[in-house]
């Protein structure tokens, strides 16, 4: 199993920018990286996405909406892919609802990105 994250095509929806930022920066040198800062940008893109291999997504979006609507959204157009949440808030409750639902990892913000990496690396050999 490859130790790094390459020849991916991943999406990311993250609003915070220094976040969206910093996971452009380290995963796009080796992936094709497509950022979105809101959950209206991402929809309103979603005709142009082509393949996907795997969503980031952020919990809670500023615009109002959250990475489980957009898990429930997504994942019927994309269901080869994998699904990936990330949260600063992390309560016993959400981490049910992403299991039920079915994402493929859940990561608590802030995180290291060897952890990233690694936890990308896991889900994507499932």
């Amino acid at each position: 199993m490859p130790s790094t994250v390459q020849g991916l095509s991943i999406v990311i929806i993250e609003d915070e920018e220094l976040t969206l930022s910093a996971l452009v920066d380290q995963l796009s040198p080796r992936n094709k990286v497509q950022p979105f800062s809101s959950a209206s940008n991402l929809q309103a893109a979603a005709s142009c996405l082509g393949k996907v291999d795997l969503f980031i997504i952020d919990y809670l979006l500023h615009d109002g909406q959250n990475g489980i609507d957009l898990f429930r959204e997504f994942h019927p157009l994309y269901p080869q892919a994998k699904f990936m949440l990330i949260s600063g808030n992390i309560d016993r409750q959400l981490a049910e609802t992403v299991l039920e639902v079915g994402f493929d990892a859940l990561l608590m913000k802030p995180f290291d990105f060897s952890i990233l990496e690694y936890n990308i690396v896991e889900i994507m050999a499932k």
